[in-house]
C-alpha cells in the first residue's frame, strides 16, 4: 500500500507551546522545538531530534517551504515534523509499516506493525516489499528498508502528549503559496484538525484545498483518536486587511469539507469564504463576519459545476456595501439553517445578495433580523437590482420591511414557497421578467384553497413582455393525488381576472401530467391552449363567489389603481379599481346591477367587476392507468393582466 497521512494536527496556541530552540543545549533523540525567532504567518514548524547532542550556537536557517527538512545543528540533528499525528499524540493515525509502501519521503512518520515504536524516515527512498524489517529500536538508531533508512524516535507510548508539534496556521498548511511546494501535506481523505481556540490573522492568503479533505475545528482537551462528538466550533481566521483572504478555496476538481470556523475582517477590508471556483464545498458551523461590508460569499470566479452549501451558520452583516455574495456564477449555492444578523442602521441599504449562480436555495434560513427596526430604512432588498440566475427561498423567515427583489433580470427566477415575516406560512411566490405570482388573502374564491386555516389564492400580475407564444407567463405547479384510474378524469381550475371580458384558452390555461400507461411511468399530458395558429375560444364563465375576503366599499374614500372591494348589494363578486379616485359619498346603483366585466362609476373612481373563469381538461385518451400525483401547470399567455387563481384543483 502507498504511504499516505490520514490526518494532520493545527493549533496556534499549541505551537506557541512547544520549547523554542535553544544555543548550545543537550538535546536527546525525540525532543521537539520550533523556531526561536518568530516566524512569519505561514512558516511556523516544529522539528524532532533525531541524533542525540549539543545544539550549536546560532539558530539553524529553518526552511519553511520543505517538508521534512534535515538539518545538522551543532552535534544534534534535526528533521521537520509539523503537524504529523505521531508526534501530537495520535498512534490512531500513524501508519504502521506494511510492504509496497512506494515511495517514502524524508520526515514520514511509522510505527512498526506491533504498535510499540516510532520511526522517521532519514534517508528517503522506496519501502520493501516483503516481510516487516527487523526493527532497531534504541532511540537514534537505524534500521535499513530497502533502500530507505528509518531511525528510531523512541517508545510509541513516550508520545501521548496531544498537540506537541502542530502547525501554527491554517494557511501555513492550505494557503496557496505553498501548493505547488513540497511541503504540501494534505492527501485525498485527510482530516486537518484545529484546535477550537486557534486564531490566526491573515492578510491575502489563499486557503487552498489541492485534494479531497476534511478541516475540522475540533475540542482541543478531548482524547485522541477524535471522534464526531468532539467537534466543536471554535477555530478563527480572520484578516488583517490588504486585498482580503479566502477561506477556505478550491479549485479544481477538489471537494472540501469545513466545520466550525470563525471568519472575519479586522479592518473591514473585503474577504472571501467558500470560494469555490470548480470544485465543491461544504461548510458546516460557520460564523461569518461581522464587517463593514459583505463578505465574497462563493468567491469571485464559480465556473459550472461548482457546488457550494453552507449549513447551520451564522452571517453576521456589521455594514451594508457592495457585495457578490453568493458568486458561484455558473454553479450551485446552497444555504441551509443560515442565521444573518445586522449592527447596521441607515445609510444606503444594499441588497443582502447580489451574486448568483446556475441556481442559489435559502432554505430555512432566518432574515428576522434584518429588519426596518435594525436597518433603518423601509425597504431591504433580499435580492439587488438584476440578480443572476435562479432562486429557491423555501421555508425562510423575513424581516419586516424586507423586498424580494428591486428589479428583474431576464436571465432570473425567483421562487419563493412558504417563507413569511411570521408564522402565517402564506408567501407563495415566482419572480421574473413576464411577471409575477405572489400569495393572496384578500380575493379568495369560497371554498377554494386554505393554507393552513387561511383562505388563499394566487396572484398573478403579467409584465409587458407577456405574449402566448414563446413567452408565456408560468406559475408555480399544482399537485393533487388521483387514485381513479381506468376511467375519465376532469381536471378543472376557477380564477377570476381584472378584465372586461373572459379570458381565452390563450390567455389563460393550465397543462395537465398525469399516469396514462399502465407499463411505464412515462407522463401523459393533457394541454388546455390552442394549437398555434388555431382560433383561440373564451374559458368557461363562473359563477363562484370571490368576495368573502375582501374590503367593503367604503363611502368617500380615496382608493387607488387595483385596489379591491366587494359591496352587500352584489354578493359573491368583487370590484377592481381600474381609475384612481374617490368614492362617491353612498353606493352608486351601478353595483347592485353589475355583471363580470362592467364597470361603474363611482365619484370619481371607476371600479370593474371581475370576470370569473373556469377551465377543464378531461383526462380520456389515455385515462389514467395508475394511481399517483396529477400536477396542473397553470399559464399565462397575455401581457400586463392581474388575475387570481384559485390553487385548489377540482377532481371528477
Amino acid at each position: 500500500m502507498a504511504y499516505t497521512e490520514t490526518a494532520a494536527y493545527i493549533r496556534s496556541v499549541g505551537w506557541t507551546a512547544v520549547a523554542a530552540w535553544a544555543a548550545t543545549t543537550a538535546y536527546t533523540v525525540g525532543q521537539i522545538v520550533r523556531q526561536l525567532a518568530a516566524p512569519s504567518l505561514i512558516n511556523e514548524r516544529c522539528f524532532i531530534c533525531t541524533t542525540s547532542g549539543t545544539s550549536g550556537g546560532t539558530e539553524p536557517s529553518w526552511s519553511s517551504a520543505i517538508r521534512g527538512a534535515a538539518y545538522t545543528d551543532g552535534t544534534a540533528h534535526w528533521i521537520e515534523c509539523t503537524g504529523l499525528p505521531a508526534v501530537n499524540g495520535d498512534n490512531n493515525n500513524t501508519n504502521a509499516w506494511a510492504p509496497n509502501m512506494g515511495a517514502i519521503a524524508l520526515g514520514w512518520i511509522i510505527k512498526n506493525i506491533a504498535n510499540t515504536y516510532y520511526f522517521i524516515c532519514t534517508t528517503a527512498g522506496t519501502g520493501g516489499t516483503g516481510a516487516e524489517p527487523s526493527w532497531v529500536t534504541t532511540a537514534g538508531s537505524t534500521t535499513t528498508d530497502a533502500s530507505v533508512t528509518w531511525t528510531c524516535i523512541g517508545a510509541a507510548s513516550a508520545f501521548t502528549t496531544r498537540w506537541a508539534a502542530p502547525h501554527g496556521a491554517i494557511c501555513g498548511f492550505m494557503a496557496s503559496g505553498n501548493s505547488g511546494s513540497s511541503y504540501w501535506l494534505a492527501n485525498a481523505g485527510m482530516n486537518i484538525f484545529v484546535g477550537d481556540d486557534h486564531t490566526e490573522t491573515a492578510g491575502t492568503q489563499l486557503y487552498q484545498a489541492a485534494l479531497n479533505c476534511s478541516l475540522l475545528s475540533v475540542d482541543h482537551t478531548a482524547t485522541f483518536p477524535l471522534v464526531s462528538t468532539n467537534l466543536k466550533a471554535g477555530a478563527a481566521v480572520l484578516q488583517s486587511g490588504g486585498g482580503g483572504i479566502s477561506f477556505p478555496y478550491v479549485n479544481g476538481n477538489v471537494e472540501l469539507y469545513a466545520y466550525g470556523f470563525t471568519v472575519a475582517p479586522q479592518t473591514g477590508a473585503a474577504y472571501g469564504v467558500g470560494d469555490v471556483r470548480t470544485g465543491r464545498m461544504k461548510l458546516e458551523k460557520f460564523t461569518i463576519g461581522p464587517t463593514t461590508g459583505f463578505p465574497n460569499l462563493g468567491g469571485q470566479a464559480g465556473a459550472d459545476g461548482s457546488y457550494l452549501e453552507l449549513k447551520d451558520c451564522t452571517i453576521a452583516l456589521g455594514g451594508w456595501g457592495n457585495n457578490n455574495f453568493p458568486s458561484t456564477r455558473g454553479g450551485t449555492t446552497k444555504l441551509e439553517n443560515v442565521t444573518f444578523t445586522t449592527t447596521a442602521s441607515g445609510g444606503s441599504v444594499m441588497p443582502v445578495f447580489s451574486g448568483g449562480g446556475a441556481l442559489t436555495i435559502l432554505e430555512g434560513c432566518d432574515f428576522s433580523a434584518l429588519n426596518t427596526a435594525a436597518i433603518g430604512r423601509s425597504n431591504i432588498p433580499l435580492l439587488g437590482s438584476s440578480p443572476n440566475s435562479n432562486w429557491l427561498v423555501k421555508d425562510c423567515v423575513f424581516g419586516v420591511g424586507m423586498i424580494v427583489v428591486s428589479n428583474m433580470n431576464w436571465n432570473t427566477q425567483i421562487d419563493l414557497n412558504r417563507v413569511d415575516t411570521g408564522t402565517a406560512y402564506i408567501r407563495n411566490e415566482r419572480w421574473n421578467m413576464l411577471g409575477t405570482l405572489i400569495t393572496s388573502t384578500s380575493v379568495v374564491r369560497t371554498g377554494g384553497a386554505v393554507d393552513g386555516t387561511t383562505p388563499v389564492s394566487h396572484q398573478i400580475a403579467t409584465s409587458s413582455s407577456n405574449t402566448f407564444i414563446g413567452t408565456s407567463f408560468y406559475a408555480l405547479p399544482l399537485a393533487i393525488w388521483n387514485a381513479v384510474i381506468g376511467s375519465n378524469r376532469n381536471v378543472t381550475l376557477y380564477g377570476i381576472a381584472n378584465d372586461s371580458r373572459l379570458p381565452t384558452n390563450a390567455e389563460v390555461w393550465f397543462d395537465c401530467e398525469y399516469l396514462g400507461s399502465s407499463t411505464s411511468l412515462k407522463a401523459s399530458y393533457v394541454r388546455g391552449a390552442p394549437v398555434v395558429l388555431a382560433t383561440p375560444t373564451a374559458l368557461t364563465a363562473d359563477t363562484s363567489a370571490w368576495d368573502s375576503t375582501a374590503t367593503a366599499r367604503a363611502n368617500t374614500t380615496a382608493y387607488v389603481l387595483g385596489a379591491v372591494i366587494k359591496t352587500a348589494s352584489n354578493v359573491g363578486r368583487v370590484f377592481f379599481c381600474t381609475t384612481a379616485g374617490t368614492s362617491a359619498g353612498s353606493e352608486p346603483g351601478g353595483y347592485a346591477s353589475a355583471v363580470d366585466g362592467g364597470s361603474v362609476t363611482d365619484g370619481t373612481a371607476t371600479f370593474r367587476a371581475g370576470c370569473r373563469f373556469s377551465q377543464t381538461l378531461t383526462l380520456s385518451s389515455p385515462q389514467p392507468q395508475q394511481p399517483g400525483y396529477l400536477y396542473v401547470y397553470p399559464k399565462f399567455g397575455r401581457a400586463s393582466t392581474t388575475y387570481y387563481l384559485d390553487p385548489l384543483i377540482k377532481l371528477s
